[in-house]
């Protein structure tokens, strides 16, 4: 039988027909006793290391307590605004996380959040309870934490508390806050850790930022930092409109002037002045209104001297024409030159127009050695780079004829030189030996100078048709023709695509301005007298000459001045900038044999001289007016107006007299061509065709061109 009180075991038969007495009882109190006190050595060990840890940070450094055991990496501080920011919500669960799981390592693998390197606050304000990581965006996530074998509801230690009052002292410190520069960096793995910093309450929600606006974090209120972050540097720069004015004004261009005065007093006209955001018609006026009789400052002006620019109207600086705006009661520093006029713009900086407006049309400059209007430039100054030296010979006589009698001036372009015959032909010939190129049938005689213009043959006939022909070399093309209402009296003068050029019978005479390309006529301006005259260009202005002479604006056609005073024009006027006595001058011969110089931007007289004798050509040097008429080229000083010497020639000049720095040029109407001297009017040398003259001459490099009334060529050459 089995003894009573012992059960039998489940897992093994019992082998014995009889139960076999049980062993002695073991005494187990000793094991119990000793084991004890080993686990409560060990746990009091373990729990005063994980205090000590705490306290000096050490179990941040301690290893991961994973599988794998792998290496933190050492502790660098991560500036962070968000960080700092969200910190003080956050103090209080990362300190319970600390004293309840102890040391942990970061992941290895940032987290994707879609940063695109902006250290700025995304605008979260408070941290979510449980789903939300405290780190920062940049900062990888913290691993859950290890299991116990604690129940999840019953923490080990309570959360962190002041020192003394809990059973954790976590001692917790406050840092100082270092201002940090706001640049865009690249993502990579980093280790981040929150400051200690004293345990406050959560600041307010900061609201998130609207779209496009930069998320600039700002400091917290509890640490100031030593300076204020600079923010990004902008990556775009703002270019004022077009349509508005300069809000900076920008750097005047050096000059050579002989002083710069800042500012020049100034007083607009009784109708008052019409304000623009650039030096020129072209450009919009403003919102600007300067009334009449209006005192202004003039700080600037554009090289001419035509527009000025005017501070201030409406807290704007504007560009308004000199005739709107005079200078007045002004005195001049003690370095003036002798003589200055104190109210003359020309000692004004050059002020450039804002970049944000479209330059103004510029001049297709010419090549060297062309003369391609009828008085070498659009300003009719019948000046040349240098004139041929003598003595001349005549390398090619007999060789480029024509069907019939020159007509025209002649206009030299590239290889080529242009004049037109009583046989209704445009002849184009070789410069250098003289062999025919081409001729174009126009169906009529040609009386005025062809214009030559980036590319362009201009070209009128006695059958009242304009055309425009293109050089091919072995022949010409025409590009297109418009008929015209009268003849043809002025040759052609150009700005941008508008063409100027001068029609009419008797006394009566139009200036038209057409389109060059589309031949569309853009304006008619009605004049009458004498004989309407080459319409000079100055800078923006076309000088119309006939009973009398008027400026007009040549992109609008606006009258800006007018001269009814004085009458009968019977010479081309000759614009010239910059001049001795005004910025810009005008020179103009009446047939009361009076010479005028005005001001080319107001239409102010600044002397006038009686010469005696009618004049029928202008032209000027830097220094000298040069005025020809039947039998004679006078010399006038362009400062003080003083006759400085007359040369007889031997009939009448051609077209008026060609001059370059020292020698004077002239072609009578008999086929003498004469040098004289600049300074003196002494005679340098001369050369005589066998022709009278059919037009007047051009001049290129060495050549001069002289079309004759017996339909030959004639070409003079100087000394190379």
């Amino acid at each position: 039988m089995r003894p009573r009180g012992l059960p039998r075991s489940p897992y093994a038969p019992n082998p014995y027909p009889s139960p076999a007495p049980p062993p002695p009882p073991r005494d187990r109190t000793a094991e119990i006793l000793t084991i004890s006190i080993l686990a409560a050595a060990f746990l009091l060990l373990g729990l005063g290391g994980m205090l000590w840890a705490i306290e000096t940070r050490v179990a941040w450094l301690g290893p991961t307590p994973t599988p794998t055991a792998t290496p933190a990496p050492s502790l660098t501080p991560t500036p962070d605004f968000r960080t700092t920011r969200l910190v003080e919500d956050f103090l209080t669960q990362q300190a319970r996380q600390v004293a309840v799981i102890g040391p942990q390592t970061p992941d290895a693998t940032p987290r994707d959040t879609g940063d695109t390197g902006d250290t700025g606050d995304t605008g979260d304000s408070a941290l979510p309870p449980a789903e939300s990581d405290p780190l920062p965006t940049d900062a990888p996530p913290a691993e859950p934490p290890p299991a116990t074998d604690l129940p999840s509801d019953e923490p080990t230690a309570p959360p962190a508390q002041e020192p003394g009052s809990g059973e954790l002292p976590v001692t917790l410190t406050p840092v100082t806050l270092t201002p940090v520069t706001l640049t865009p960096v690249t993502l990579t793995p980093v280790t981040s850790y929150l400051p200690d910093v004293s345990v406050s309450a959560p600041p307010p929600p900061t609201p998130l930022p609207s779209s496009g606006e930069s998320p600039l974090p700002t400091p917290p209120t509890p640490e100031v930092p030593t300076a204020t972050p600079e923010p990004p540097t902008p990556t775009a720069t703002f270019t004022p409109p077009p349509v508005a004015p300069p809000t900076e004004t920008p750097p005047p261009i050096v000059t050579d002037q002989p002083f710069v005065v800042e500012r020049l007093n100034a007083v607009t006209r009784e109708q008052g002045a019409r304000a623009r955001v650039g030096p020129s018609a072209l450009y919009m006026p403003t919102n600007a209104l300067i009334g009449g009789n209006t005192q202004v400052n003039l700080i600037g002006r554009s090289p001419s001297g035509e527009w000025v620019y005017l501070c201030c109207q409406d807290n704007q600086i504007v560009w308004v024409r000199q005739v709107e705006a005079r200078p007045r009661d002004n005195t001049l520093p003690g370095n003036a030159p002798g003589e200055a006029s104190p109210n003359d713009v020309r000692w004004l900086p050059i002020q450039p127009a804002s970049p944000a407006l479209e330059p103004l049309p510029a001049l297709v400059a010419p090549g060297p050695g062309d003369y391609p209007f009828a008085r070498v430039d659009r300003a009719a100054r019948g000046r040349v780079a240098t004139l041929p030296i003598p003595p001349l010979s005549q390398p090619w006589p007999n060789v480029a004829q024509a069907g019939g009698a020159f007509s025209s001036p002649a206009a030299v372009f590239g290889s080529s030189v242009l004049a037109g015959s009583l046989d209704n032909h445009l002849y184009s010939f070789d410069i250098t030996n003289g062999s025919q190129r081409w001729r174009f049938n126009v169906g009529a005689p040609i009386r005025v100078a062809p214009m030559i213009y980036a590319g362009g043959i201009y070209v009128a006939d006695d059958s009242r048709t304009v055309r425009m022909l293109e050089d091919r070399g072995n022949g010409a093309a025409e590009i297109w023709r418009r008929p015209v209402a009268l003849p043809v009296i002025t040759s052609f003068n150009i700005y941008s695509d508008t063409l100027f050029f001068g029609i009419g019978e008797g006394a009566n005479h139009t200036l038209i301005a057409m389109h060059r390309d589309s031949t569309q006529i853009l304006r008619e301006y009605p004049t009458s007298g004498p004989g309407l005259r080459f319409p000079t260009i100055g800078d923006q202005l076309v000088y119309v000459a006939d009973g009398y002479i008027d400026a007009l604006d040549v992109v609008s056609g606006e009258l800006v001045w007018s001269r009814p005073d004085i009458t009968d024009i019977i010479a081309d006027p000759v614009y010239s900038t910059p001049g001795p006595r005004a910025l810009a001058e005008l020179y103009i011969a009446t047939a009361t044999n009076r010479i005028y110089l005005l001001d080319a931007n107001t239409g102010d007289e600044v002397w006038n001289i009686d010469t005696g004798e009618a004049a029928t050509g202008l032209a000027v040097n830097d220094t000298t007016l040069f005025v020809a008429g039947n039998g004679y080229v006078k010399a006038i000083s362009r400062r003080d107006n003083n006759i400085l010497w007359r040369a007889g020639v031997g009939g009448q000049v051609m077209g008026g007299p060609l001059v370059d720095g020292a020698r004077v040029l002239v072609i009578t109407q008999a086929g003498n061509a004469q040098f004289l001297d600049a300074t003196n009017g002494a005679p340098l040398g001369s050369a005589i065709i066998s022709a009278p003259a059919g037009g007047a001459g051009a001049v290129s490099g060495p050549w001069i061109y002289v079309p004759g009334a017996d339909g030959r060529l004639y070409a003079l050459l100087g000394v190379q």
